[in-house]
């Protein structure tokens, strides 16, 4: 999306920090972009979600996916050039209905 991201991690260990990676992305993803274009990338503020069910991470990945359809950037989600996932397959997200999975799930 052009002015926003979405990401979905998931903590391997009892003792992941997930306010510790958010930190460390944006300071560095937020650096490269600084000393490319000279512009700031990172406001204020974020969403997070814990999620609970593995339905629940499927379905909200798969929400992920299907975003830039919905904003009319693309007509699929494997047409999208900055999709990925290292545990689902573009295929695998483009085949569940692109509903936001609901918020009683998270």
């Amino acid at each position: 999306m052009p002015e926003h991201v979405h990401v979905l991690i998931e903590g391997e260990r009892d003792d992941s920090d997930f306010i510790k990676w958010l930190d460390l992305w944006r300071q560095f993803s937020g650096f490269y972009w600084r000393q490319r274009t000279g512009n700031y990338l990172w406001e204020e503020g974020y969403w997070d979600y814990t999620l609970r069910t593995e339905e629940s991470v499927r379905g909200l990945a798969s929400y992920i996916a299907w975003n830039p359809v919905r904003a009319g950037l693309v007509k699929a989600p494997a047409e999208y050039p900055w999709i990925g996932s290292e545990r689902f397959t573009v295929e695998e997200l483009a085949s569940e209905p692109p509903t936001k999975p609901r918020f009683s799930d998270w």
